[in-house]
């Protein structure tokens, strides 16, 4: 139940500007001049929380139905289980019907003529998948969609190729222009005009995308005198910048959306872990099998409050320099 919330209240990573020149400052997102008609906005995604939010309640009684749907994208990439939750709040909102979903597109392609002049046939080649075909208040929509962590480099700003997957090989400025140039585009494509026509959807009224996650800024740029609430550090700014009496837990894959903590009731999409797998600063250092890939590990810190647990920070511990 928490990571469907997470995944529908999930803001954009991007503040849309347009049109150009239209340059202002302030905001805690970095900036991207482009057309609004391209994006699924952050008013389209608040209105349609609105609709559903009402008919949360009997879900949260009862969320079976959630759990077996869910299911078969246990143990997949995030980005299916991010589709899987996403799809499953547009069936609950009134205003939004799924047309098709994951739709394959392929290109039909002949192999060359043997020595004896004889055809070898043809094979098709994958060109990907068009995320999502919705009727959205009578608009025929295509959206695709995306949710990603990035890391900023010191002093990213509105610099979005600054901004780096954990693996440090993914940037957000290929990311959207492969969103923008690329997946935006499939539908007007012959193989994308075929895939619809054969499934008897119409073609689009608008072509959207939607680049959805959290943005993890370097402690370095962070002021000392808050505790983050997104970061990334080497351990050793870990253990300078964050409260030596806080409390940690590493993140495994079924922590990446929702908190672990809060809301009326445990979410088995959420595993919560016992409070004594939670650790110190130094204690959480000193778990050496949670760092072996090299890659960053991703903790999340727990406060007590009056009305219950919850999660105050979130970050990633690098083990290497960028």
């Amino acid at each position: 139940m928490r990571d469907l919330v997470w995944v529908a209240r999930c803001a954009p990573l991007l503040d849309i500007r347009w049109p150009p020149g239209s340059i202002r400052n302030g905001g805690n997102r970095p900036f991207l001049v482009s057309d609004p008609s391209h994006w699924l906005l952050e008013e389209d995604l608040d209105a349609s929380w609105e609709r559903v939010r009402p008919l949360l309640s009997g879900l949260d009684e009862d969320p079976s139905p959630l759990e077996r749907w869910i299911a078969p994208f246990a143990g997949r990439r995030r980005g299916h289980l991010f589709e899987g939750l996403l799809a499953w709040w547009f069936m609950m909102d009134p205003s939004v019907e799924i047309l098709g979903m994951d739709i394959p597109l392929y290109r039909l392609q002949r192999r060359s003529r043997g020595k004896e002049g004889n055809k070898r046939g043809s094979s098709r080649r994958s060109l990907g998948e068009i995320d999502f075909m919705l009727d959205w208040e009578g608009e025929i929509v295509h959206l695709e969609v995306a949710v990603k962590y990035y890391l900023g480099l010191p002093g990213a700003g509105a610099d979005l190729s600054r901004y780096v997957g954990r693996d440090f090989r993914e940037r957000l400025d290929e990311k959207v222009s492969h969103m923008l140039n690329h997946q935006r585009e499939t539908t007007g494509t012959p193989e994308g005009v075929a895939a619809l026509e054969y499934r008897k959807i119409p073609r689009p009224d608008r072509r959207l995308v939607s680049l959805r996650g959290i943005l993890f800024p370097a402690l370095a740029d962070l002021p000392d005198r808050e505790v983050p609430r997104y970061w990334w550090g080497s351990p050793g700014d870990f253990l300078r910048r964050l409260p030596s009496d806080s409390r940690w837990m590493p993140a495994g894959e079924n922590h990446w959306f929702g908190s672990p903590w809060g809301g009326s009731r445990e979410s088995s999409l959420t595993g919560l872990r016992s409070r004594d797998e939670l650790f110190s600063p130094e204690e959480l250092l000193r778990q050496e099998s949670w760092f072996v890939s090299g890659q960053p590990c991703l903790v999340i810190g727990r406060e007590e409050t009056p009305r219950g647990d919850r999660e105050f920070s979130r970050g990633f511990i690098c083990q290497r320099q960028f």
